[in-house]
């Protein structure tokens, strides 16, 4: 059946890990060697990157960006993982490619503003921080050359519900390396991966997310498809249009089909 787990290295406020999968052998002792070999290369791979992986968490943590608002909430004392950590992780691509970053969070607050705090930390990158160059990267990086509007279709899809902040760096990525293509869909395309694109952008040139990409979710009619465009707004919302965006969100979910679920989403 082969061997699974990850090495893992915590630090104050955060744990860095490295998924390792080994085959089956027919050896059971050979299968232990080969993961314990992994495991100490993927350990040595961590202890190498701990310097910018801090730099990545002081610049969220402490640093001056549009992304501040929720820090509070990071339980920067703690070294251990706990069950409610579940899903408040992303990974690292570039020259970091793999290492998987979960964020430690107090369990204050609705599920959905925990994975806030973990999307503000990749966002507040794009303002001076060590992963800023790796984004601006992804525009001479390979790309799908599918049709954009059903990449994100498909990424709204796989982020239906908290616990996948890890879809932020993929769709910035997506931003940096497309933006041709993400300008057009933003003027005009399907609702869902219209607003996706109308986040996206603005989050790029640094301006609040338009009217326009909240009143899109009227024309959504399937359940989970809503909750992802909702999540996917709360996850791009920059300080200083979270009052006014999540009051905004609060006005167009007040209705019978979608209070229940608004309310655990907002609070």
């Amino acid at each position: 059946m082969g061997s699974y787990g990850a090495a893992t290295i915590v630090f104050w406020g955060y744990s860095a890990s490295i998924p390792i999968n080994i085959g089956e052998y027919q050896q059971p002792e050979d299968e232990a060697r080969k993961y314990r070999e992994e495991e100490e290369e993927a350990l040595g791979r961590i202890r190498a990157a701990a310097p910018e992986l801090q730099r990545i968490y002081e610049h969220y943590a402490a640093g001056r960006h549009p992304y501040a608002r929720h820090r509070n909430l990071l339980d920067r004392d703690r070294t251990e993982s706990r069950p409610h950590d579940h899903g408040g992780q992303f990974t690292l691509h570039g020259i970091l490619d793999g290492i998987q970053v979960q964020v430690f969070v107090k369990p204050e607050g609705t599920e959905a503003l925990r994975d806030k705090v973990v999307a503000d930390v990749q966002l507040s990158q794009l303002a001076g921080g060590p992963l800023a160059s790796h984004f601006e990267r992804a525009r001479t990086l390979p790309m799908p050359d599918r049709p954009l509007d059903i990449v994100l279709g498909e990424l709204l899809e796989h982020c239906s519900s908290p616990g996948h902040p890890e879809v932020v760096s993929t769709l910035l990525e997506l931003a940096f390396a497309r933006p041709k293509a993400l300008r057009s869909l933003a003027e005009a395309g399907a609702p869902a991966p219209r607003l996706a694109a109308l986040a996206l952008a603005s989050t790029v040139d640094r301006t609040a997310i338009p009217t326009v990409a909240f009143d899109l979710l009227r024309e959504l009619q399937k359940p989970d498809l809503k909750v992802a465009a909702v999540m996917t707004l709360l996850r791009f919302l920059a300080d200083a249009q979270w009052e006014e965006g999540t009051a905004r969100l609060r006005t167009l979910l007040d209705t019978p089909d979608t209070r229940g679920w608004a309310s655990r989403l907002l609070g």
